[in-house]
């Protein structure tokens, strides 16, 4: 499916994935390295996009590391002994596997390089939540070495809840409502950037026998 949707012809292609970390959610979420993620200012919000940011870089990784690799075997050997994807800090262990195998290590980090995720602060009531994604971006490349752009934010607006009733878009239903606005910025920015960034995992070889039940199970 995913090599079938990256041969259309077309301009645009925007996917909207559901929640959570399942393999298929990352994987199409790989197909571009500037993929959006897209948040509240709630702090199990936070807590849920960052962890989905570490488990993209774990499915990164795991397309890096050859299966009988010293770095593969090091991070199985973690997993066997009770580690959980939610315990390991990511800059150690990326430390570790340098030491132990720099071919894999380079590897990862060529791929890793491609993974330019952006950001938007979704359902803003007070302009203090604002916050939140500087707060997400600083935990981001402190803890797992990734640079989230924040694209900005969108305030919670009441007319949405009026707009689905009426099973119209915002967009229609109130073109020059606040809400329409900034989504109407959103797309100019995503519009203005012409980069086209291939994603940082090969569709075409990759396994998907990889840990998907305990990413899942993170969170």
């Amino acid at each position: 499916l995913i090599r079938r949707l990256l041969a259309l012809d077309c301009d645009y292609l925007v996917m909207d994935l559901g929640a959570g970390t399942n393999f298929n959610v990352i994987d199409f979420f790989l197909t571009s390295g500037k993929g959006v993620v897209i948040t509240d200012p709630t702090p199990t919000a936070n807590l849920n996009a960052y962890l989905f940011v570490k488990n993209v870089l774990f499915r990164i990784m795991n397309s890096s590391f050859k299966r009988g690799s010293a770095a593969r075997e090091y991070i199985d050997s973690l997993l066997k002994g009770g580690t959980t994807f939610r315990q390991i800090y990511m800059p150690k262990l990326m430390e570790a596997v340098r030491l132990r195998d720099p071919e894999s290590f380079a590897q990862f980090q060529k791929k890793a390089s491609v993974f330019q995720p952006r950001l938007i602060l979704n359902m803003i009531e007070d302009p203090k939540d604002a916050g939140r994604a500087k707060k997400l971006r600083h935990s981001c490349r402190q803890y797992l070495g990734v640079d989230l752009e924040h694209l900005g934010i969108i305030y919670r607006d009441n007319l949405q809840d009026i707009a689905l009733k009426s099973r119209l878009p915002i967009i229609l239903y109130k073109p020059e409502s606040v809400l329409s606005q900034a989504i109407y910025r959103l797309a100019d920015k995503l519009m203005q950037d012409e980069s086209a960034v291939e994603g940082p995992v090969d569709f075409e070889g990759l396994e998907e026998s990889y840990q998907a039940a305990d990413l899942e199970a993170e969170v």
